[in-house]
């Protein structure tokens, strides 16, 4: 499936919003709609309507986006077009926008038969596939257009986003809290050392709890058996007790798994009752030595100790990511790799569906993180607009997953 849409209908689950969607669309079902309106769909967007075609308009109720259904699309550039007539008169056509920038790439046209609108959000404006773009433009490209312009308004017509996929990435993440976390700020607050977290790993012997016995046994029914776990010896009770799972590769998994346990846990120190229950993965190459006393080796562990000690904020929201960068200035990086931080997401690629959540005996619900190395150019891009879209875009691009790739591209570049 395609990442953005994968992780549209992640964020959808998340914020309960799943239950809106209309059966999805067939096969003749597309094909009818592109040849009424000469088009292409993009494949992004096919593959999204082959899931649902569109959504119940209660679900701007609990999400601030809709995907309109494509029987619906019609109707809805009828109103917008009767709304112009009434709104700029009989040469609405000739209407020119005050101080428009986009006229390079977007015909300076306040309506379009050409421009299909797919989602609505709940100002009642609408982002519109602009198939008939300025020289300058790009087929398919995504114009915002307000649903009840007026000739008072700056911007009734925006050029958002080149592709639709990047529209869909920036929807996904639209209400996140993106803010950076840097470790160094977080050792200092806390008193910590850095090196307090290097050689302080042993093996786990009788001191697995009910939480800890109900990831290890989720990992098994998910996952496969585990080949050990480690865990943090340091003798200090401010710090949480974390576990360490390891799963070797194998034929259908062709990497190493990396699994906290404690992390979550409501009975450890620091665990606050409202925050997100969460624990961390890290995926790394077959031949990587994760207990070699080379520092470019031990990274993994140690940093996932590090992070697991972390505070989760109440508010935070697991499918909407976590930046958390190595120092404020951006000019560490984790030994031998180039990568300056970590961008914390479900493991949608490279893990299956059902390993990514596990239900408690008490009901509470714990959601597994996968820990994304990113260079630090990639970290300054996330804090910019539609950042997330953009770098998300460019991993579906270069085909990065959730496996640790000291060879791959910036993709922030």
């Amino acid at each position: 499936m395609n990442h953005a849409v994968e992780r549209f209908l992640h964020v959808l689950q998340e914020q309960d919003a799943a239950g809106y969607a209309y059966p999805p669309a067939d096969a003749a079902t597309l094909a009818a709609f592109e040849a009424a309106h000469g088009i292409t769909l993009p494949p992004a967007l096919r593959e999204l309507y082959q899931v649902m075609n569109g959504q119940e308009s209660e679900v701007l109720n609990a999400v601030p986006y809709r995907l309109l259904p494509l029987a619906e699309i019609p109707q809805v550039q009828a109103r917008l077009l009767a709304h112009i007539e009434q709104a700029f008169g009989a040469d609405w056509a000739a209407f020119r926008l005050p101080d428009f920038e986009d006229g390079a790439a977007v015909r300076e046209v306040l309506f379009d038969a050409a421009r299909l609108p797919v989602f609505q959000n709940t100002n009642n404006d609408f982002y519109c596939l602009d198939f008939i773009p300025a020289p300058d433009g790009v087929q398919g490209q995504i114009v915002a257009v307000m649903g009840e312009p007026t000739p008072d308004d700056m911007a009734p017509l925006l050029l958002m986003f080149d592709t639709f996929e990047e529209c869909l990435e920036d929807i996904a993440v639209d209400m996140s809290d993106d803010t950076p976390l840097d470790i160094e700020s977080f050792l200092a607050q806390t008193g910590e050392d850095l090196d307090a977290f290097g050689d302080l790993l042993g093996i786990a012997q009788q001191d697995f709890g009910a939480y800890d016995a109900a990831v290890e046994a989720h990992i098994v029914r998910t996952l496969g058996e585990t080949d050990g776990v480690l865990r943090h010896m340091a003798e200090d009770d401010d710090l949480k007790r974390i576990h360490i799972h390891h799963l070797a590769a194998n034929e259908t998994r062709p990497f190493q798994v990396l699994i906290t346990s404690g992390m979550g846990d409501p009975a450890q120190a620091g665990q606050e009752e409202a925050a997100a229950r969460t624990e961390l993965v890290l995926l790394l190459p077959a031949q990587w030595n994760i207990q070699a006393d080379d520092p470019a080796a031990a990274w993994p562990l140690q940093w996932l100790q590090i992070i697991a000690q972390m505070p989760v904020p109440p508010s935070f929201a697991p499918g909407r990511g976590r930046i958390i960068a190595l120092d404020r200035d951006r000019k560490e990086t984790l030994p031998g790799t180039p990568f300056g931080g970590f961008f914390l997401y479900p493991p949608l690629v490279s893990l299956p569906q059902d390993f990514l959540h596990l239900t408690l005996p008490d009901g509470g619900e714990v959601t597994f993180l996968a820990l994304l190395p990113l260079y630090p150019a990639e970290v300054a891009l996330l804090e910019e607009e539609n950042g997330l879209a953009r770098l998300f875009a460019a991993f579906s691009q270069h085909q990065v997953t959730e496996c640790v790739d000291v060879t791959r591209p910036d993709c922030a570049s």
